[in-house]
């Protein structure tokens, strides 16, 4: 397979050396700057005129471009036929004369493969919302109650002969009420599953709301890195509605702002400068606990180190924090995959998992990841080890495809792994359900 880079890597590396801005080259094509920023780091895929339109506002040859797409419809057409269990031989020389000799028939394959998985994904979301959201139950069970009481209201109606004129007022009247409340409620319900991605603050459920309220800020904040104090005023900002969600997000920015204390942003910025993304070269330099420097990488700003998730969990499985990240879908209520490292850093505490993985859920993709379990403390009066497991996830823009991988899946309920020894249940994405 060809190891050139990828579109938007070769647009970045053509315009930096020109000399030449970003927003200068995006108004040149007629995008917006941040629309390029998404396509030099591959967040955006291109083609036709556009990629045409670049190569003429750069200076180059459309080849020059255009390999670097093919290496990426290339990639995708390998990770799609990973992804559905494929049994092609020698995939990665096939997927290459595919793309060279049928362009636009390896355009609509990969198109194809991002339709599937994105049904994948909504399949996924509304799996796990039915499973486990109170919310969703409760308003469920609110429902059926309310069609039973119309049945056994219709049922006296119909099979009552003669029934006085007060009462089939009444009974009537019973009906016209628990109409109105069923299609209320129906609608209500049809409300919150289209609208609880866009309003947030609509999530019930403490974590959702208070990772939503992160997430708007990007999972940094900035006057905490100096000012310990502020606290108060940061949970201020957040427009977090209850209780709950507060309590929560006191607990995390205070660990935040101990995780600054001790590993300030420019020392930060030169040991990335120093080691990369490499955490346990940090934590070593640094004399930090592993677990430190992962929740440092992971709440920095995203011009910083680029696409980071993030989760951590209790030794129950709950998820503690979630930062999702493009490509590795993280269940809302928990029940993930068995085989993710965070789990098995169980099993092993204060030694650091290195592990490159393939997540054949929603968009997919390749990461690489270091998780670790560790002791934070004991609980004296119940004589409690308490365990807690971290996760940073980093994605690989141009994996190599001799490299060990582990293929994992978001849920069993939802994983399109075969033969997987850990699955708890059958999938409904499998042809035998």
């Amino acid at each position: 397979m060809s190891t050139l880079g990828s579109v938007g890597a070769r647009i970045r590396e053509n315009r930096v050396s020109q000399g030449m801005q970003q927003a200068v080259l995006a108004q040149s094509v007629g995008i917006s700057p941040s629309y390029l920023n998404l396509i030099e780091h591959d967040r955006r895929r291109i083609g036709g005129k556009l990629l045409v339109a670049f190569a003429n506002a750069l200076g180059v040859e459309l080849t020059a471009l255009r390999e670097g797409a093919e290496a990426a419809i290339v990639a995708r057409l390998t990770e799609a036929n990973a992804h559905h269990a494929g049994g092609i031989q020698n995939v990665e020389k096939s997927a290459n004369d595919f793309a060279a000799r049928f362009g636009d028939w390896a355009d609509l394959m990969v198109a194809l493969d991002r339709k599937i998985r994105v049904l994948e994904q909504t399949v996924d979301t509304l799996t796990d919302r039915l499973a486990h959201d109170p919310h969703l139950a409760t308003s469920l069970h609110e429902v059926l109650t309310t069609v039973t009481a119309i049945r056994s209201t219709s049922s006296i109606l119909v099979e009552t002969d003669e029934i006085e004129p007060e009462w089939q007022n009444r009974f009537h009247r019973n009906l016209n009420e628990d109409s109105r409340r069923l299609a209320d409620g129906a609608a209500a319900l049809v409300d919150y599953l289209d609208g609880a991605r866009k309003d947030q603050r609509s999530n019930s459920v403490p974590q959702e709301a208070l990772e939503a309220a992160f997430e708007a800020r990007g999972f940094h904040f900035p006057e905490l890195e100096t000012h310990p104090d502020r606290i108060p005023s940061v949970i201020q900002d957040l427009d977090l509605s209850h209780q709950a969600p507060r309590h929560l997000a006191k607990m995390f920015l205070e660990q935040y702002c101990k995780d600054a204390l001790d590993f300030p942003l420019d020392a930060v910025k030169a040991a990335l400068d120093q080691y990369g993304l490499n955490p346990i070269a940090m934590a070593q330099s640094q004399r930090l606990d592993v677990s430190t420097i992962l929740r440092r990488l992971a709440f920095l700003p995203q011009d910083l180190v680029g696409p980071i998730g993030f989760i951590s969990c209790d030794s129950s499985g709950s998820f503690l924090m979630r930062k999702p990240v493009t490509g590795f879908h993280i269940p809302r209520f928990g029940s993930a995959c068995a085989i993710w490292p965070l789990f098995e850093a169980f099993l092993s505490p204060h030694r650091p998992l290195v592990q490159r993985l393939n997540h054949t859920g929603r968009e997919g993709g390749t990461f690489d990841v270091v998780a670790i379990a560790e002791l934070p403390y004991t609980i004296p009066s119940h004589n409690t080890i308490v365990a807690q497991s971290a996760m940073l996830i980093v994605p690989v823009s141009n994996p190599s495809f001799d490299d060990p991988v582990r293929r994992v899946g978001a849920a069993c309920r939802v994983c399109s792994i075969n033969n997987c020894e850990s699955r708890r249940e059958p999938s409904i994405l499998g042809e035998g359900f």
